[in-house]
């Protein structure tokens, strides 16, 4: 038993006082934070933007629109907030039918070394809107109407705006990051997402008569949802601006989407997947040489005799670790690694195949087999195995270079912590797993989640964690989310996951 201790506990007397409990707003202490401003000088600059969005609404009396041309009467504005403040979204919501939100996009930067964001806000709004917005600045900004505390009214709607602006058509492109926004005078197919109304048939005359006035292409394709009317047009985005942000049921803009449906129709034999792939071939220019970069496949191996591969990965950069597997790709169900292969030179294929244009590729590849499924490695090998593997390469040549690990152990869950694995992973990119020690770029899976209910999605792709060896610090861990989202209507189908959203086969060790 521990000694007695003789020191006496000390007590506080007279400074605490006792109140009945109170369930807290939110059970997760979340606060908003409110940034400091002075009330007079941003107030005023607030209003002048917003009397500046106003005066937008006379806009046929100074700028010459095309004769005929249909406005309705409401425009879309994009609110900014300050770099690392929210906005109060609810408040930007209004019932009444005078401004409503499309879209919010986060934003990131880097400002002093650390990392900041930000959010835009684009919004339908009726004149009337942007005058009840007025009358909320205009209550901000008098220190009769300041609140019991005595901050200005309205303070945490207004306070944390940097910017309101008018609404350009690139607020509404929600392919980005990944597909840039096409160039003003790139005449290109669009695919345009209208919010559905109580007078459908009328907005959407509407939109084909502005169109038709302004030159723009109409397809006869249209798609039918609850929310939405999807129409393809081609056009510059000039053409687009003219026209369709002059009414008020534009919802988003994307690239048009093709299907896999014309490689992969049952009724497609080997005839024309070969037509399909010799016109992808006379389209292509293999422009690498001595010094070109490589990505390196630790996979299953790579079938090099593919003629959509063959001229970026000859036989000499085809590796195995164990010489009794030869070096072509072993997987069952035509392959991993190939396929692997195929995605890091062409990226998404329908795009490769449907596009009319050259594809110049700049890059090469090797392929170092780490796995057979028939002659599993002994788990306690593994990241002597990927050692191996890195190793061999660099020796044989200098040139810039990407590894690429998408073979993942999913037995293994460290929820985190390293394993004999990611720390070999981390030893390659890090430098000091060879001599004399060089970084390596190295990107790995995050591997893959079975959903087989589509009820277990998203939960189970939050409860299960990283695949080994995943959680690397040094490495670069890639999940997957999808642009995926065209089902024909007439099935009855819908999408499990929304279009940019998370994939279902994503890992993301949130837990």
């Amino acid at each position: 038993m521990p000694p007695d201790n003789q020191k006496q506990h000390i007590r506080f007397e007279g400074f605490s006082n006792s109140f009945e409990y109170k369930y807290p707003k939110d059970p997760f202490g979340a606060t908003f934070t409110v940034k400091d401003r002075n009330r007079n000088a941003h107030g005023s600059n607030i209003l002048q933007q917003l009397e500046a969005i106003k005066q937008s609404f006379d806009l046929p009396n100074e700028v010459e629109l095309p004769q005929d041309i249909i406005r309705d009467d409401a425009l879309y504005v994009e609110f900014i907030s300050e770099w690392g403040y929210e906005l109060k979204f609810e408040s930007l919501e209004q019932t009444k039918g005078q401004f409503q939100i499309l879209g919010i996009s986060p934003e990131t930067t880097v400002i002093d070394d650390e990392a900041k964001y930000r959010y835009r806000v684009t919004l339908m709004m009726t004149e009337g809107g942007v005058s009840d917005f007025i009358k909320k600045v205009e209550k901000y900004l008098n220190p009769a109407k300041n609140t019991k505390s005595g901050n200005p009214a309205n303070s945490p709607l207004i306070n944390n705006h940097s910017i309101i602006q008018l609404a350009t058509l690139k607020s509404f492109w929600s392919d980005a990051p990944g597909i840039p926004f096409p160039d003003e005078n790139e005449n290109v197919w669009w695919e345009v997402w209208f919010r559905r109304t109580d007078n459908d048939e009328v907005k959407i005359q509407n939109v084909l008569e502005n169109l038709r006035i302004t030159r723009v292409e109409v397809s006869v394709y249209e798609l039918k949802f609850a929310e939405h009317i999807v129409r393809l047009v081609k056009g510059t985005s000039a053409q687009l601006s003219n026209s369709l942000l002059l009414l008020d049921n534009l919802a988003e803009l994307r690239k048009p989407q093709e299907t896999a449906d014309f490689i992969s129709h049952k009724g497609d034999g080997y005839a024309e997947q070969r037509e399909w792939m010799d016109y992808l071939l006379a389209r292509t220019e293999a422009a690498i040489d001595d010094n070109s970069v490589l990505i390196c496949l630790l996979d299953s191996g790579v079938n090099n005799s593919h003629p959509l591969i063959a001229p970026f990965l000859p036989d000499e950069r085809l590796y195995s670790y164990n010489p009794d597997w030869g070096r072509n790709d072993s997987w069952p169900n035509e392959g991993h690694g190939t396929g692997v292969a195929g995605l890091a030179l062409y990226g998404d294929m329908v795009e490769a195949l449907s596009s009319i244009g050259n594809i110049r590729i700049l890059h090469g590849i090797e392929s170092f087999k780490i796995i057979h499924t028939n002659d599993p490695n002994d788990p306690k090998l593994y990241g002597a195995i990927t050692e191996f593997a890195t190793s061999s390469p660099l020796v044989d040549r200098q040139n810039p270079r990407v590894f690429c690990m998408t073979i993942t152990n999913k037995q293994f869950a460290f929820v985190g912590r390293p394993s004999a694995w990611s720390a070999a992973v981390d030893k390659i990119a890090f430098g000091s797993a060879l001599e004399p020690a060089a970084p390596q770029f190295f990107i790995v899976s995050g591997g893959n989640v079975q959903i087989t209910n589509h009820v277990d999605f998203p939960s189970k792709n939050y409860i299960e964690s990283i695949h080994d060896p995943g959680q690397a610090y040094n490495a670069v861990t890639v999940g997957t989310y999808t642009r995926k989202d065209r089902i024909d209507p007439q099935t009855g189908l819908s999408h499990l996951a929304q279009h940019g959203a998370m994939a279902p086969t994503n890992s993301t060790s949130t837990l």
